[in-house]
Protein backbone atom coordinates (compact mmCIF):
# COMPACT_ATOMS: atom_id res chain seq x y z
CA UNK A 1 0.00 0.00 0.00
CA UNK A 2 1.13 3.32 -0.67
CA UNK A 3 2.18 6.02 1.77
CA UNK A 4 -0.38 9.07 0.95
CA UNK A 5 0.59 12.33 2.91
CA UNK A 6 -0.27 12.50 7.16
CA UNK A 7 -2.32 15.07 8.35
CA UNK A 8 -0.43 17.83 9.97
CA UNK A 9 3.22 18.70 9.16
CA UNK A 10 4.89 17.56 13.01
CA UNK A 11 3.21 13.94 11.64
CA UNK A 12 4.40 11.56 9.46
CA UNK A 13 2.80 8.24 8.81
CA UNK A 14 5.53 5.77 7.23
CA UNK A 15 5.38 2.06 6.32
CA UNK A 16 8.07 0.19 7.83
CA UNK A 17 10.10 -2.80 7.69
CA UNK A 18 11.79 -5.83 9.82
CA UNK A 19 14.20 -3.58 11.34
CA UNK A 20 11.32 -1.21 13.14
CA UNK A 21 9.61 -4.62 14.41
CA UNK A 22 11.03 -3.64 18.13
CA UNK A 23 9.77 -0.04 17.90
CA UNK A 24 6.12 -1.21 17.07
CA UNK A 25 6.36 -3.92 19.91
CA UNK A 26 7.68 -1.24 22.23
CA UNK A 27 4.81 0.82 21.12
CA UNK A 28 2.37 -1.79 21.18
CA UNK A 29 3.05 -3.82 24.36
CA UNK A 30 3.26 -0.47 26.19
CA UNK A 31 -0.42 0.34 25.33
CA UNK A 32 -1.23 -3.25 26.46
CA UNK A 33 0.19 -2.57 29.87
CA UNK A 34 -1.99 0.63 30.19
CA UNK A 35 -5.12 -0.92 29.00
CA UNK A 36 -4.39 -3.98 31.92
CA UNK A 37 -4.47 -0.96 34.07
CA UNK A 38 -7.63 0.06 33.06
CA UNK A 39 -9.09 -3.96 33.22
CA UNK A 40 -9.27 -3.95 29.99
CA UNK A 41 -6.42 -7.51 29.16
CA UNK A 42 -7.35 -8.56 25.23
CA UNK A 43 -4.15 -7.01 24.41
CA UNK A 44 -1.75 -8.48 27.03
CA UNK A 45 0.61 -10.86 25.28
CA UNK A 46 -0.77 -10.73 21.94
CA UNK A 47 1.88 -8.62 20.17
CA UNK A 48 4.73 -10.48 20.37
CA UNK A 49 8.41 -9.83 18.49
CA UNK A 50 7.46 -12.68 16.36
CA UNK A 51 3.56 -11.88 15.86
CA UNK A 52 4.76 -8.03 14.76
CA UNK A 53 7.15 -9.76 12.07
CA UNK A 54 4.80 -12.02 10.50
CA UNK A 55 2.37 -9.72 10.17
CA UNK A 56 5.20 -7.09 8.11
CA UNK A 57 5.60 -9.94 6.42
CA UNK A 58 1.78 -10.48 5.04
CA UNK A 59 0.04 -7.26 5.71
CA UNK A 60 1.46 -2.87 5.43
CA UNK A 61 2.46 -2.35 9.11
CA UNK A 62 3.33 1.79 9.41
CA UNK A 63 4.80 4.33 12.50
CA UNK A 64 2.88 7.13 13.38
CA UNK A 65 5.46 9.43 14.96
CA UNK A 66 4.77 13.05 16.10
CA UNK A 67 8.03 15.44 15.65
CA UNK A 68 10.17 12.42 14.73
CA UNK A 69 9.62 10.19 17.84
CA UNK A 70 7.18 6.88 17.22
CA UNK A 71 4.49 6.96 18.91
CA UNK A 72 1.88 4.79 17.01
CA UNK A 73 0.92 1.63 15.16
CA UNK A 74 -1.32 0.49 12.42
CA UNK A 75 -1.74 -2.37 10.21
CA UNK A 76 -3.46 -2.56 7.03
CA UNK A 77 -4.49 -5.39 5.19
CA UNK A 78 -6.78 -7.26 1.92
CA UNK A 79 -7.50 -10.09 3.60
CA UNK A 80 -9.68 -10.44 6.51
CA UNK A 81 -10.01 -13.37 9.05
CA UNK A 82 -11.80 -15.63 6.99
CA UNK A 83 -13.37 -17.43 9.79
CA UNK A 84 -15.18 -14.30 11.63
CA UNK A 85 -16.01 -11.92 8.09
CA UNK A 86 -18.98 -12.45 5.99
CA UNK A 87 -16.78 -12.09 2.95
CA UNK A 88 -13.54 -9.46 1.80
CA UNK A 89 -14.39 -8.07 -1.69
CA UNK A 90 -12.90 -4.82 -1.99
CA UNK A 91 -12.42 -3.99 1.84
CA UNK A 92 -9.25 -3.04 3.91
CA UNK A 93 -9.07 -4.17 7.38
CA UNK A 94 -7.18 -2.47 10.32
CA UNK A 95 -5.49 -3.64 13.34
CA UNK A 96 -3.17 -2.92 15.60
CA UNK A 97 -4.33 0.68 16.00
CA UNK A 98 -1.96 1.83 18.96
CA UNK A 99 -1.06 5.44 19.93
CA UNK A 100 0.95 5.81 23.12
CA UNK A 101 -0.88 6.33 26.37
CA UNK A 102 0.79 9.97 27.22
CA UNK A 103 -0.62 11.08 23.42
CA UNK A 104 -4.32 9.95 24.27
CA UNK A 105 -6.74 12.64 23.36
CA UNK A 106 -4.71 14.40 21.41
CA UNK A 107 -5.98 13.55 18.08
CA UNK A 108 -2.90 11.11 16.82
CA UNK A 109 -5.33 7.95 16.60
CA UNK A 110 -8.17 10.02 14.75
CA UNK A 111 -5.08 10.99 11.97
CA UNK A 112 -4.06 7.05 12.25
CA UNK A 113 -7.76 6.37 11.39
CA UNK A 114 -7.88 9.01 8.56
CA UNK A 115 -4.75 7.33 7.15
CA UNK A 116 -6.36 4.06 7.08
CA UNK A 117 -9.55 5.49 5.13
CA UNK A 118 -7.26 7.52 2.88
CA UNK A 119 -4.86 4.49 1.91
CA UNK A 120 -8.65 2.31 1.71
CA UNK A 121 -10.19 4.84 -0.70
CA UNK A 122 -6.39 4.93 -2.83
CA UNK A 123 -7.53 1.33 -3.25
CA UNK A 124 -10.92 1.35 -4.52
CA UNK A 125 -11.88 -0.25 -0.93
CA UNK A 126 -15.75 0.02 -0.64
CA UNK A 127 -15.95 -0.63 2.95
CA UNK A 128 -12.95 -0.75 5.67
CA UNK A 129 -13.06 -2.69 8.92
CA UNK A 130 -12.09 -3.72 12.06
CA UNK A 131 -12.68 -5.79 15.08
CA UNK A 132 -13.12 -3.96 18.19
CA UNK A 133 -13.14 -5.30 21.76
CA UNK A 134 -17.26 -5.51 22.79
CA UNK A 135 -15.80 -4.54 26.55
CA UNK A 136 -14.38 -1.64 25.74
CA UNK A 137 -16.69 1.25 25.48
CA UNK A 138 -14.73 4.05 24.31
CA UNK A 139 -13.17 2.42 21.94
CA UNK A 140 -16.11 1.31 20.45
CA UNK A 141 -17.97 4.46 20.99
CA UNK A 142 -15.01 6.51 19.02
CA UNK A 143 -15.34 4.05 16.10
CA UNK A 144 -19.20 4.96 16.00
CA UNK A 145 -18.57 8.20 16.10
CA UNK A 146 -16.37 7.85 13.05
CA UNK A 147 -18.95 6.55 10.65
CA UNK A 148 -18.61 2.83 11.86
CA UNK A 149 -20.90 0.03 12.80
CA UNK A 150 -21.47 -2.99 14.19
CA UNK A 151 -21.86 -6.01 11.87
CA UNK A 152 -21.24 -8.77 14.06
CA UNK A 153 -19.79 -10.04 16.92
CA UNK A 154 -17.24 -12.82 17.58
CA UNK A 155 -15.95 -14.28 20.85
CA UNK A 156 -15.01 -17.92 22.26
CA UNK A 157 -13.60 -19.96 20.98
CA UNK A 158 -12.74 -18.36 17.97
CA UNK A 159 -11.31 -15.45 20.45
CA UNK A 160 -10.37 -15.20 23.38
CA UNK A 161 -12.22 -12.24 24.31
CA UNK A 162 -15.68 -10.71 23.00
CA UNK A 163 -15.09 -7.94 19.96
CA UNK A 164 -17.38 -6.42 17.86
CA UNK A 165 -17.32 -6.36 14.35
CA UNK A 166 -17.07 -3.38 12.76
CA UNK A 167 -17.11 -1.52 9.81
CA UNK A 168 -17.55 1.77 7.51
CA UNK A 169 -18.94 1.89 3.80
CA UNK A 170 -16.37 4.02 2.30
CA UNK A 171 -17.96 7.00 0.01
Amino acid sequence: MSNPPAIAPDLSIKQFGADEVRVAAKILNECADWLSQQGLAHWEGFYTEERITAYVEERSFYLLAYREKPIGTLCLTLKGETNIWPDDARSVYISALAVLPAFHRLGFASSLLSFAERSARSLDAMRIRLDAAKHHSELTGFYVRRGYSSIGEVGPPLRKFHYLLMERTLL
